[in-house]
């Protein structure tokens, strides 16, 4: 750390730096919760053809309350963060119950998330669909959307009483690449067009739950649409335990029946039209067998919902339907005949769904777009000093302003700091070199954390979007005068998946960018990603104890908690990646705020090095946890559950034990006390690059890392889960399907 003062005294092999001084913590204020406030018409005029009549009547309130004689398992709010003092720049910063819009197929996974989007205090207020345009087969060869029972989704407005936005699916699924590019004719344009006549009707809307839990080709493409039109992503299944999620649909009330089946061990003739609460037992049963997903995330079944929480006014009975076959185990279901039948205490009569049809030549108006060219200042005061250093291999990059600001603030950090990107850009341009391609790690230091948003601000103009670098940000003792200093690290030969790949091609890099907010980890939706892995190596991101759901600080007063919390979410990012911080890191910088005091610093750093001492987080019990799996954790045997191919641990024949250095500063992010930037062993590229196969003993190359890395998506897309164990005809929904405990027992081996 070029910043640290000094580095002395030893703590049982771990180095301290120490540095700068303390500052006063802003006074600490409650957050008082409060309900959430009643839906706004969508503006008038708004460009579509109305099939049913009435406004929009959704009221938020009520559509959280659960309905009269549902199942309905209340998550209990956490007490501590409803009433957690909390910094100034942290009460700025925390997220506010937003406007939401709903993706819904019908199945369960998005009517459950969207259960959870409202648990977590946001509302509802409308719901967009994609379906078959007229004399299309009810089941579109897609891999992004569910287009089987679409009938019945039209119901769904006069259940919820909310607005329903509807449009015919025109594109296919040109671009089947992992990563995602505004490709015209593709099926993601549609989604696009979907959510942008939402949001021109609805300008309060901002944000689009979907149900997405394994599959980043999913996943990546909602993201893609949600930052072209603004909006945040929320995806609260993703990274769950695929059977927590089933029983907890199952718990709050969602009645879904299956209408469709590709897998081995489903029949058309047995279970189609049968309830998932029925058939709970018997999915259990071929996870623990064949390794399906309990789900149904290799595309082995798909559902259809008839009644849900949020259904407060009606639900739906189905009359009489149809099986269509497909292939020999493939089959779907198709309603024929159905009914709304009004819930005690709904209004009578029932008001007519609001349905907007959204035609497919329909285009919204573009806004006017600013390019990091119409925002660099004018600052002819501002003199930077570039240092760069490296070999054929690496490049490490640091800048400095060398002339004392004009100006001290918030705003005098922006200017200097967009001189400062702006001369990197061109070093970098000089050298053949993009940030996009090349850049891996980037530690911002600010001499002033309050300057955080406009810093970040200005970082954002001028890094990629896609694929962008790693960032760890804390506050330093910089000399007076200067507002921060910018330390890169690059590689001066790599490349992307699904770029060209010759032979004596560079290096893959890959890019772990989740900026959906889930309850797997804190999301990253501005231009810095979790992780950027490289060469047999992963680069993390600095981790700080956000609570992933609410991105909110947890234990703002407990450094111990947040120590724990930093390292949990930093756990969960690592296994993502086929990793772990707790097994597989080779070093470890622990920044202290020195708020915490010596002994919140001795004792943030006993907690962790416990935890990697015994290789697992303590266990919610208070335990070790050193048994912990890391997946369900049903135990072992024909009969145990297997654990989602997502949530697998890490298999190290020695667990490995990292150099930690701990570093106090000022301050941290959020008015944080611990941030944690570890550096991983790639596990999974060390496998494919190392495994001899047994046939001529050649080694996978990188090309062949490529490969796998991006058709394995692609791959559980079509339900090609677990080929080994099971013949699966799935029709390309869902991911995560293959399982990779095998591969990782035999590179341990």
């Amino acid at each position: 750390h070029p910043y640290a003062a000094r580095v002395a005294g030893a703590f049982g092999g771990t180095k301290r730096a120490v540095g700068g001084r303390a500052i006063k913590r802003p006074k600490a204020k409650t957050i008082a919760g409060q309900p959430p406030g009643r839906t706004t018409r969508p503006c008038v005029g708004a460009p579509f053809r109305r099939r049913r009549g009435g406004g929009p009547t959704a009221a938020a309130a009520a559509a959280l309350r659960p309905t009269a004689g549902a199942r309905v398992r209340q998550r209990a709010p956490t007490a501590e963060l409803a009433t957690q003092p909390v910094s100034g720049l942290q009460a700025n910063l925390m997220k506010a119950a937003m406007k939401v819009v709903a993706l819904v197929s019908g199945g369960k996974d998005s009517c459950y998330s969207m259960w959870l989007a409202a648990q977590e205090g946001h509302e509802i207020v409308a719901l967009a669909n994609l379906m078959p345009r007229d004399n299309a087969p009810d089941d579109l060869d897609s891999y992004m959307y569910q287009t089987v029972g679409h009938q019945l989704v039209e119901a769904y407005a006069t259940c919820m009483g909310v607005p329903l936005f509807r449009r015919g699916i025109v594109g296919a699924s040109s671009k089947q690449d992992l990563q995602y590019d505004t490709t015209e004719g593709d099926e993601v344009e549609d989604l696009y067009l979907l959510l942008a006549a939402v949001k021109q009707a609805m300008p309060q809307v901002s944000a689009v739950s979907s149900g997405a839990i394994a599959s980043d080709y999913q996943r990546l493409r909602v993201e893609h649409v949600c930052s072209r039109l603004n909006l945040t992503s929320l995806a609260y299944m993703w990274h769950r335990p695929q059977d927590e999620l089933l029983s907890g649909m199952i718990e709050s009330g969602v009645d879904a029946i299956i209408v469709k089946v590709a897998a081995l061990g489903l029949e058309p003739h047995k279970h189609l039209g049968r309830r998932i609460a029925a058939l709970q037992p018997h999915l259990r049963a071929l996870n623990a067998r064949f390794g399906c997903n309990i789900c149904g995330e290799g595309g082995e079944y798909e559902t259809m919902v008839l009644d849900c929480p949020l259904f407060k006014h009606a639900y739906i009975e189905l009359l009489d339907s149809e099986h269509v076959p497909a292939s020999q185990d493939v089959a779907y279901l198709r309603p024929t005949r159905f009914e709304i039948v009004a819930k005690p205490g709904a209004p009578m009569p029932l008001p007519r769904g609001d349905l907007h049809t959204i035609s497919h030549d329909w285009q919204p108006r573009r806004p006017t777009l600013r390019t990091s060219l119409d925002i660099l200042p004018s600052v002819d005061e501002i003199s930077i000093s570039t240092l760069c250093r490296g070999g054929p291999d690496f490049l490490h990059m640091t800048l400095t302003p060398t002339s004392r600001m004009p100006a001290d603030g918030a705003d005098a950090t922006s200017a200097a700091l967009k001189v400062a990107l702006a001369a990197m850009v061109e070093e970098l341009s000089r050298r053949q070199l993009r940030l996009g391609s090349h850049c891996l790690f980037v530690h911002l230091y600010l001499a002033n954390m309050g300057h955080f948003a406009a810093a970040n601000k200005a970082y954002s103009c001028f890094f990629p979007p896609v694929n962008p670098p790693s960032r760890s940000c804390v506050q330093v003792p910089l000399p007076h005068g200067c507002p921060f200093m910018l330390d890169l690290q690059l590689v001066a030969r790599a490349r992307l998946p699904g770029e060209p790949s010759p032979i004596g091609a560079p290096p893959l890099r890959t890019v772990l960018h989740v900026q959906s907010i889930s309850e797997w980890a804190p999301s990253c939706i501005g231009p810095y990603s979790q992780a950027n892995a490289y060469g047999g190596l992963i680069y993390m991101a600095g981790c700080i104890p956000l609570d992933p759901s609410s991105m909110l600080v947890e234990s703002p007063s407990d450094v111990v908690a947040q120590a724990r919390k930093a390292m949990a979410n930093a756990e969960a990012v690592s296994i993502a990646l086929g990793s772990s911080v707790l097994r597989g890191c080779l070093s470890l910088t622990v920044y202290v705020a020195a708020d915490a005091g010596p002994d919140g610093a001795n004792a943030a750093l006993a907690a962790i090095e416990a935890m990697l001492d015994v290789g697992a987080l303590p266990s919610p019990g208070g335990g070790s946890g050193a048994d912990d799996s890391g997946g369900e954790g049903e135990g072992e045997g024909p009969d145990a559950l297997r654990p989602d191919p997502y949530l697998a641990p890490v298999v190290l024949p020695q667990p490995l034990r990292p150099t930690v250095v701990l570093v106090v500063v000022p301050a941290l992010p959020r008015g944080c006390y611990v941030e944690v930037e570890p550096v991983l062993v790639d596990v999974g590229a060390l496998e494919q690059r190392f495994h001899a196969d047994p046939a001529d003993g050649a080694t996978s190359s990188d090309d062949e890392t490529e490969g796998k890395a991006c058709e394995h998506d692609k791959q559980t897309q079509r339900g090609n889960a677990d080929a080994g164990a099971r013949a699966s005809s799935g029709d390309g929904r869902g991911g995560g399907g293959a399982d990779a405990e095998g591969a990782r027992a035999a590179a341990a081996a």
